[in-house]
C-alpha cells in the first residue's frame, strides 16, 4: 500500500481518499483529527483474482496515529505509525523444460504477512490545490509463504520471515469546487517501494527466483478523489485564513 498523504492541519477534519492503481487495485483511506496536532487513520486495499493461468491477487488493511504540526499558512508536516495484515497471490503459466519435461505447468505463490510501519510527510497547500511527499518504512513478518505447481503436485512452504522495506511517494492534488477549496479534490501520485539487502541465497531455484523477485523495485501510480466534509467547521483561525487565502 501507498503512504498516507495527509493535508490536515486543525482538530475536527477528515479526509477521505478513493484511488485505483494503474495494476486496478483499488484502494480507500480515511484520516482524521480528534485532537489538536493528533492524528488517527486507516486504510485498505484491494485487488480481485482475475484470470485463471495469470493473476495477481491482494487484500491488505492497515491502521495507525501520529501527529501533525502547520508551519504558517502553506506548509503541514506530518508523522504517524501503524500496523497492518495483507494477503496476497500470484500466479502463472511455466514452459516445459523449466521445472518439469512433462508439459506447461501452474505456478501459484501465496503469502499472508503481517506489517509495522512510520512514516514522514511534507504536504503544501498553494491556491487551486496541493502537493507532497512521503517517506514510509515498513517491516514485513510473513506468517506464510508458499509454493504450489499444478505438474509437480508440490505446495511447499518458502523461507522468507522478514522482510524491510522503503516507500517514496509523490503526490498533488487539484480542487474541483474552487468556490469551496479543498473540499473535493483530484488526486495523483507515482510511489516506488524496495527492499535492500542481497540476494536470498541456500534456497531451490524455483524458491530462490521467487524471493529475489518480490525484493525488487515496484512503481506504483494511482489517481483518486479526496473529500474533506464540512471542512470549515471547527477549524481553527489560521486554517480559515489559509483557506481564505487559497480562493
Amino acid at each position: 500500500m501507498q503512504p498516507t498523504a495527509s493535508g490536515i492541519r486543525a482538530q475536527g477534519e477528515a479526509e477521505y481518499t478513493g484511488t485505483i492503481h494503474a495494476n486496478g487495485r483499488l484502494e480507500g483511506s480515511a484520516v482524521y483529527s480528534p485532537l489538536p496536532h493528533v492524528l488517527v487513520n486507516g486504510a485498505a486495499t484491494f485487488r480481485p483474482k482475475i484470470g485463471d493461468t495469470t493473476y495477481t491477487a491482494t487484500r491488505q488493511w492497515e491502521a495507525g496515529a501520529g501527529t501533525y504540526w502547520a508551519l504558517g499558512q502553506h506548509l503541514i508536516v506530518t508523522g504517524m505509525a501503524g500496523v497492518g495484515q495483507a494477503n496476497s497471490r500470484r500466479g502463472f503459466l511455466e514452459l516445459p523444460g523449466i521445472f518439469s519435461n512433462a508439459g506447461v505447468s501452474l505456478t501459484d505463490y501465496q503469502a499472508r504477512y503481517n506489517k509495522v510501519y512510520g512514516q514522514l510527510g511534507l504536504h503544501y497547500d498553494f491556491r487551486g490545490g496541493s502537493i507532497g511527499a512521503n517517506y514510509r518504512l515498513t517491516h514485513l513478518q510473513f506468517q506464510s509463504f508458499t509454493y504450489r505447481n499444478s505438474e509437480l503436485q508440490m505446495h511447499l512452504p518458502v523461507s522468507m520471515p522478514r522482510m524491510l522495506r522503503h516507500e517514496p511517494m509523490l503526490y498533488g492534488r487539484i480542487d474541483l469546487d474552487r468556490a469551496r477549496p479543498r473540499r473535493w479534490q483530484l488526486q495523483g501520485s507515482v510511489g516506488l517501494s524496495y527492499s535492500q539487502g542481497p540476494e536470498q541465497k541456500g534456497e531451490e531455484r524455483i524458491f530462490q527466483q521467487e524471493i529475489n523477485r518480490t525484493r525488487m523495485p515496484l512503481i506504483s501510480t494511482s489517481v483518486g478523489v479526496v473529500f474533506r466534509p464540512d471542512w470549515l467547521r471547527g477549524e481553527s483561525k489560521n486554517s480559515k485564513a489559509a483557506a481564505e487565502k487559497m480562493r
